[in-house]
């Protein structure tokens, strides 16, 4: 009974944590929330420490060991970036700012270990400019790719020989932590919490490229990979700044209109630049499905990463109506 109760207060308290790194997110961040900030990390120290005080460190069971020591580790973190009180309005914004990033780390080590105990709680996706500028360079330099240097049957051979390297890196990283520590090494800066204890975004998106070498056209592939890569940081930038309507897997209404304006322009371009010879009208009808194909897969991704999924649903959507038009 004490380990499950253990498990339950856990899940409740990193509930509670990823609701406050959220409300705390640069993008979000208004001196209004300071208040209610404060107090929901108050009311997480106080539950931090008398889950502490009335459980022991769990004998046998290393699941729920490491769940403790966990637990231990976040509250000698929160103690040690906790905001002071007394700080100006400017420096209070920076405190807060500084123990998002700090906390970070150790909700994605808690997330993980909440999902091997069957209790999964939400990813945590911070605003990342410095992700955003690289998932649009990759975006912009696979596109290249695609209309300048790439046969289809190139992208076949380097869509599916990245994909594997990358499943190869992977299962090294489930033996051997030294080569996640490499890894992240190099890309922590552009890496969400959890990308250090599950399978990364790069992985999703390079198996994303795989299957559309495979299976679609190169113009189909294009929108694909240009909707991920601006429509996506766009998305969720303005979801989480001027996000009021709650749809589902914590998107909102406003940044799914977001997704789809900026996929559908940038479809627009696409088409406009490596495609001339279509008419208006096609490209037009060709650019808003793949978008909103794209939006309706981001938003019922769920647990999948939506960098595979992105692409994919948008290369579809393409696809499903370019036959009628090209």
């Amino acid at each position: 009974m004490m380990p499950n109760t253990l498990s339950i207060e856990s899940n409740d308290l990193v509930l509670e944590l990823h609701a406050l790194l959220q409300s705390v997110d640069p993008v979000r961040w208004r001196q209004q929330v300071e208040a209610s900030a404060r107090q929901r990390l108050d009311r997480i120290r106080s539950k931090l420490r008398e889950t502490l005080a009335s459980h022991d460190v769990p004998p046998g069971d290393r699941r729920l060991a490491r769940l403790y020591e966990g637990l231990q580790s976040l509250a000698h973190q929160i103690e040690e970036v906790r905001p002071r009180a007394d700080a100006s309005a400017a420096r209070l914004r920076e405190e807060w700012h500084l123990f998002q990033r700090r906390l970070q780390p150790a909700y994605g080590s808690l997330a993980a270990t909440l999902e091997r105990l069957a209790l999964p709680v939400p990813s945590l996706r911070p605003t990342n400019y410095a992700r955003n500028v690289f998932h649009i360079t990759c975006g912009l330099g696979t596109l290249s790719l695609v209309q300048f240097v790439l046969s289809p049957t190139g992208m076949i051979i380097l869509g599916c020989g990245f994909a594997a390297f990358c499943w190869l890196m992977e299962a090294l990283r489930v033996r051997h932590d030294g080569v996640t520590r490499f890894f992240m090494f190099f890309l922590g800066k552009i890496a969400h919490p959890h990308e250090h204890h599950r399978v990364n975004s790069s992985t999703w998106y390079a198996s994303a490229l795989a299957v559309l070498a495979l299976c679609s056209s190169p113009m189909a592939t294009s929108l694909g990979v240009i909707i991920l890569a601006l429509a996506d940081p766009v998305a969720a930038m303005v979801g989480r700044r001027f996000g009021r309507v709650s749809l589902r897997s914590g998107r909102t209404l406003e940044g799914s209109l977001a997704f789809f304006v900026v996929g559908a322009l940038a479809s627009v371009a696409v088409l406009a630049v490596f495609y001339p010879a279509l008419r208006p009208a096609a490209v037009l009808l060709v650019s808003v499905t793949a978008s909103v194909f794209g939006a309706l897969t981001e938003l019922f991704s769920g647990r999948l990463d939506d960098n595979f999924t992105i692409p994919l649903g948008s290369a579809l959507g393409a696809m499903l109506v370019s036959g009628l038009v090209v």
